[in-house]
């Protein structure tokens, strides 16, 4: 008897399309026009899309979609005052098309087999990373993030969030894979993706996998895990002592940011914070319902201040585009995914559920630095936000299956005696 359980078509599917979807990123600043890419790119989700939200009959739905679809309608109305509609609609969709991977993950991934799928084939994404950044740094092609450090080829800046969150999905949830060989691919790409990322020295990267790597143990402190952490620094910094030349050319490109006698409060993206308000404050109702330009915040920049960025914050940009009423929803999504994480992870541990304890505190854990990261902006990240909500909705989702199951034991529990 076979006992092996089959995965379904749309999962295989979905995982599919998100790593065509880091492919794409990882050429996108191959030419300035982008037109033909971020087609394909768009052809590639909407046929997922249909596959899944359109032919799909039953549509398993939570009470979070309700925020889901009151931001996508709000900034879709507000787009419509923009006095450059094709920029703000190019921003519009890949700030809108992620949010529909949540639905599509709280409806294709219901319970654990599901979850440990993505989780089994993490590493390819750690593997892509790592095989594309050595043949370009190797073959000299494309540039590099900042001047003096490693080639990054044509990766956009949206592309390494992805391999910097898979990291963290391997450390957290390791003990899942069942298999001896994919668990050694997992942690050996994991060592050259963190090596990587610390020789880019992008202080955003950084922080969430060292935030990533406390949190975890702040779970639960062992000899044995802390044993093996010991095991995984000492290698790691092995790698390191092995690639020093560049990272000291890395370090020197990103100097003025390590120093002593570098102030925050002077960054572009501390000041934007004030520059945005300044822009905004004489005006009531601009303040609460935003500038009427949505993603259309570099054209003020230049006019107001002579600046030529977008800006570098997505807390700021949300306001930006929305005011008050747009960043009160779009906070109030975090808040509710939190929520829903800690309630079922309260849950999980209650009932003594190992795996489901750890899948919840990794949910809390990804919506954490999710949170963290934003302050560096990625509202139009397209396959980094498409990944985490795919994600994030199918942790949701088996939290609910998980609640469901316990409150029908519980009552049966009641009724027999």
């Amino acid at each position: 008897m076979n006992n092996t359980i089959k995965t379904p078509p749309i999962l295989k599917l979905t995982f599919v399309m998100l790593f065509i979807n880091m492919i794409i990123e990882s050429f996108l600043m191959f030419s300035e026009d982008r037109t033909l890419i971020i087609s394909t790119q768009l052809l590639v989700n909407g046929i997922l899309f249909y596959r899944t939200l359109i032919l799909n009959k039953k549509i398993v739905t939570h009470k979070v979609f309700a925020l889901i679809f009151t931001t996508l309608i709000y900034f879709s109305v507000l787009s419509l005052f923009s006095s450059d509609l094709m920029l703000t609609i190019n921003y519009l969709i890949k700030f809108i098309l992620p949010y529909f991977y949540f639905i599509i993950g709280y409806n294709i991934i219901s319970n654990k087999n599901h979850f440990d799928y993505f989780v089994k084939y993490n590493w390819l994404y750690l593997a892509y990373f790592t095989i594309y950044i050595l043949i370009v740094n190797a073959l000299g092609f494309g540039t590099a993030l900042y001047k003096g450090g490693i080639i990054m080829g044509f990766y956009s800046l949206n592309g390494l969030y992805i391999p910097c969150f898979a990291v963290l999905i391997t450390i957290f949830n390791l003990q899942s894979i069942k298999s001896k060989k994919i668990r050694y691919l997992s942690l050996i790409f994991t060592i050259t993706s963190i090596l990587i990322l610390l020789l880019l020295l992008k202080r955003t990267l950084l922080i969430i996998i060292l935030l990533g790597v406390v949190l975890y143990f702040f779970k639960t402190l062992s000899l044995v895990r802390i044993l093996r952490f010991s095991i995984f620094l000492g290698v790691l910094l092995f790698l390191i002592s092995n690639f020093s030349s560049v990272l000291s050319k890395s370090f020197e490109s990103r100097e003025n940011r390590f120093s002593e006698d570098y102030d925050v409060k002077e960054e572009g993206r501390f000041r934007e914070n004030e520059m945005i308000y300044k822009i905004l404050e004489n005006d009531p109702f601009k303040l609460i319902f935003g500038s009427g330009e949505v993603f259309n915040d570099r054209m003020y920049f230049a006019k107001h201040y002579d600046i030529e960025r977008d800006a570098h914050n997505s807390f700021i940009r949300i306001f930006w585009n929305g005011g008050f009423v747009g960043l009160f929803i779009f906070l109030a999504f975090y808040y509710q995914q939190i929520k829903l994480f800690l309630s079922n992870y309260r849950l999980a541990k209650y009932t003594k559920n190992f795996y489901l304890t750890n899948l919840f505190y990794f949910g809390c854990v990804f919506i954490i630095l999710r949170f963290v990261n934003d302050f560096s902006s990625g509202i139009t990240y397209l396959s980094y936000n498409a990944f985490s909500f795919l994600l994030i909705g199918g942790i949701l989702r088996i939290g609910k299956e998980y609640r469901q199951q316990f409150n029908s034991s519980k009552n049966a529990s009641i009724s027999i005696q």
